[in-house]
């Protein structure tokens, strides 16, 4: 029976199909070596030439077959880790290599090359810890990228959509990482005073963001399903930027991680965090929740976490921030398939901002 497909076309489908078993295997060996797997994957996709396919595209249909197991966004790093170590001098790269993921934070930062470059100088001449690389690039992140006068990411409507996260703000590639400009607005648009609560600091955007602007932020770095470590009635804002439930379940590794809850647990921590909210924030305080929905099984988070809030503080505005950018759930696999089985796709996050106190809030 024919296909319809050329002898090319089933050529380059058989070349995919053999590309996501070899990632696979190499993938599953307990040690894996990151710098052979980088290589490996930067080369393959060269291959996609004689098929007549850029390399942009290879790795999109790799990692848009069913049977690839692994995160895209951290496979595709690891290649652009490898393509930046190929570009460096050899004066650079001769002797020992720096650690593997000492040059992916360098090679996925939004950088000009030369500065690029100038860090991993500084640091094979002084080596220093992976969280010492990621201050040192913030840090030149805000000397290239200053202050913008006309503050051109503030959207002054309830719908915030951003072509791409800006570099000075969290960690390139960082699973759940969201826009440093959402941050911004909120703290333009709701907060008032200095103390800023990341609940949720992964990415540490929250910080960047709290730093750029000259605001205070303390990072939860505890679990959060247990009494904060915080006195009562500190803060001015709390920011929760919790895991969208089952989401991204295969990429947060914590035990304590909401991502790995059953639906009903979630609910009873996003209600233990929202009564720790309550009595962290001082009165006036601002809130702000985001999520998106669960679409596999449809669940409307936004709705039901939006409830759960209300019980405590007074809601005071909601805003919509579409997705944006080439997210896993959007590659052409998924959306062909979404397409045939008369599925819809996540196409947007709830925002919605709370006040301490008011006439809606319950005392609980």
């Amino acid at each position: 029976m024919s296909t319809g497909l050329t002898t090319l076309e089933v050529q380059y489908s058989e070349f995919i199909e053999h590309f996501v078993v070899e990632v696979n295997d190499k993938l599953n060996k307990v040690e894996k070596n990151l710098y052979e797997l980088s290589e490996f994957v930067l080369d393959k996709c060269k291959e996609g030439k004689r098929f007549g396919k850029r390399k942009d595209e290879v790795f999109n249909d790799l990692c848009s077959h069913p049977d690839f197991k692994y995160n895209k966004v951290t496979l595709y790093h690891y290649a652009q880790t490898a393509q930046f170590i190929r570009q460096l001098p050899e004066s650079i790269v001769a002797g020992d290599n720096l650690p593997f993921t000492s040059m992916l934070e360098i090679a996925v930062a939004k950088l000009p090359q030369q500065e690029k470059i100038r860090i991993v100088q500084e640091i094979k001449e002084n080596p220093v810890p992976r969280e010492a690389i990621r201050q040192k690039i913030q840090a030149k992140r805000l000397e290239v990228y200053p202050l913008s006068e006309d503050k051109s990411w503030l959207i002054p409507f309830d719908c915030w959509q951003f072509q791409e996260p800006d570099p000075r703000f969290g960690i390139a590639g960082y699973p759940g990482r969201i826009p440093g400009q959402i941050v911004l607005n909120l703290i333009h648009y709701y907060m008032e005073g200095n103390n800023f609560l990341s609940v949720y600091p992964g990415s540490h955007t929250d910080r960047d963001v709290c730093n750029y602007l000259g605001k205070q932020c303390i990072e939860l770095n505890q679990n959060v399903l247990k009494q904060w470590n915080i006195e009562d009635n500190s803060f001015d804002f709390v920011f929760h930027d919790p895991p969208y439930w089952h989401a991204k379940e295969s990429d947060y590794r914590r035990e304590d991680d909401l991502s790995h809850l059953s639906l009903e647990d979630f609910y009873k921590a996003i209600d233990f965090t929202a009564r720790e909210s309550k009595r962290v924030l001082k009165e006036g305080g601002r809130v702000a929740f985001i999520i998106g929905n669960e679409r596999n099984l449809y669940e409307d988070l936004a709705f039901n976490c939006y409830q759960i809030f209300k019980q405590y503080f007074t809601p005071i505005d909601r805003v919509i921030v579409p997705y944006a950018g080439n997210s896993a759930m959007h590659t052409a696999w998924a959306i062909s398939r979404a397409k045939e089985n008369r599925i819809m796709l996540n196409g947007f996050r709830d925002l919605m901002v709370f006040m301490s106190g008011g006439v809606n809030a319950v005392n609980k």
